[in-house]
């Protein structure tokens, strides 16, 4: 059973290859720095498995085996993270066998005591983090979010310092949200069902606290008052053709969470194809993407970005799609497969309460589960999801858009999504693109040969470092 079990995992790697939650060595390196700062970022992330014994190839992986006292070597590595991680961490460590040929698994579990950082860098400029199948040094804002899931608290209900309010204040803005929640109402049975908000409400929520016998803001009341204390915005941009390089239509929305979300799903609204039809002598105009999914994917993006991270959200128009990216790691337990399936980590509690008074959030976790079954109903390409190690972008394709570039060969239909892909990200690696368009490692592999065989796509610099470009 084991003797498969490695062999299927053998298979994987040759298939998939390194990704954010398996890393492989050829050996165990006689400064086990290299290894101990991968395992700080499994162990900040999802979680992963360094195999040593397992060397890579130009185009597959090899079992090559550890030579020495693999009991001895165990114990070095189990002693080595125990002393130099903090907090502490207590992996697992198999020792299996494949060929005759002795591999050593360490199994590193997703850490709740975030952040986990290397003593002798210290508890800053020893945090790492997994990006792309990389381990890279955490920044000062991924740092921050660690904490606060480290903590179990929500940025959105810390007290908001430079914000100051009145009772008056608190009443506008109780009014002000239950005049938008009968506003937003889809019908007269949906307002009758609409309750005033109190200050109790706001306080049951998160958006005030108690601190000193006072009642003082949170982050989550400035995001509703669109405070400057805490800056946001939406970006939305619509561009000619199928990159940036030529702008047609540019605008910034600030202000209330609200009010970017209606700006924003306006902006798109006006910018995309309405067709119209005709059933049973009466016109019928729908738009060309499910107004559902965008709207949803707007409000998604305000309610679970990062608001540590001061990047705004970006929503942008090509010829050939509509690409909303919200910044922020996707907050921890969470991953983009169980967010298909309608799991919901929540990032900003106090937020999500609010917007799902104000319906613009109908129940928790559905929203993306809707958006793929809205988009696959009007016969669009399913949705792709990009990232979710420093922010998340998804992509909807438009209808009846091509993107330029003609083949015939058999895997051709994914070829125009492979050269898409490259062009937002010059630096997506082989297992990026066979997660993102579900293929596996070796047709991808395949396709790229003959995209640079036909030098429509170029490698430069290394497998590992290097970067694509697309011959326009």
């Amino acid at each position: 059973m084991c003797e498969r079990r490695n062999t299927m995992l053998i298979n994987e790697l040759n298939k998939y290859g390194e990704n954010n939650n398996i890393e492989v060595k050829k050996e165990v390196p006689a400064e086990h720095k290299k290894y101990l700062k991968s395992v700080v970022a499994f162990a900040n992330g999802f979680g992963g498995k360094i195999i040593f014994g397992i060397k890579e190839k130009k185009d597959s992986f090899e079992v090559c085996g550890l030579s020495g006292d693999i009991f001895k070597i165990k114990d070095s590595i189990t002693n080595s993270i125990f002393s130099s991680i903090e907090p502490h961490i207590i992996p697992s460590i198999d020792l299996d066998t494949i060929e005759d040929k002795t591999i050593l698994i360490v199994n590193v579990p997703s850490g709740w005591d975030r952040p986990f950082y290397l003593k002798s860098e210290g508890e800053f400029d020893g945090v790492y983090v997994r990006v792309s199948g990389t381990t890279r040094k955490a920044d000062r804002n991924m740092i921050k979010e660690l904490m606060f899931e480290g903590s179990n608290r929500y940025f959105d209900k810390m007290i908001c310092p430079e914000l100051e309010i009145n009772e008056n204040s608190i009443q506008n803005l109780c009014d002000t949200l239950y005049h938008k929640a009968l506003e937003n109402s889809k019908s007269q049975f949906e307002k009758d069902a609409v309750t005033p908000i109190t200050k109790q409400d706001l306080l049951s929520w998160g958006i005030l606290t108690q601190s000193n016998n006072h009642i003082v803001p949170t982050n989550a009341y400035a995001l509703l008052t669109g405070h400057p204390a805490l800056p946001n915005r939406i970006q939305c941009a619509l561009f000619k053709g199928t990159d940036t390089t030529e702008v047609i239509d540019m605008k910034e929305y600030s202000g209330s969470i609200y009010e970017q979300i209606d700006f924003a799903y306006k902006f798109v609204l006006r910018n995309i194809r309405l067709n119209a039809s005709f059933e049973s002598l009466e016109r019928k105009e729908t738009y060309e993407i499910p107004v559902y999914a965008i709207r949803e994917l707007i409000v998604n993006s305000i309610a679970h970005r990062s608001y540590i991270d001061r990047n705004s959200i970006k929503v942008a128009i090509f010829d050939d799609r509509l690409e909303v990216t919200s910044p922020g790691k996707l907050v921890m337990g969470q991953t983009i497969e169980k967010m298909k399936q309608g799991n919901s980590n929540i990032r900003n509690e106090a937020t999500a309460y609010a917007l799902r008074y104000l319906k613009y959030i109908e129940n928790w976790g559905r929203g993306i589960p809707r958006i793929i079954k809205s988009i696959e109903e009007c016969g669009l390409k399913p949705p792709v999801f990009i990232g979710g190690e420093t922010e998340l972008k998804v992509i909807i394709y438009r209808n009846d858009i091509k993107i330029g570039f003609k083949i015939n060969e058999p895997d051709g239909p994914n070829e125009p999504d492979i050269i898409q892909l490259i062009k937002m990200n010059p630096k997506i690696t082989q297992i990026e693109l066979a997660n993102q368009l579900n293929l596996s490692r070796s047709t991808i592999k395949r396709m790229l040969n003959r995209l640079q065989q036909q030098e429509i796509v170029i490698r430069k610099g290394s497998n590992r470092n290097g970067y694509w470009t697309v011959k326009e």
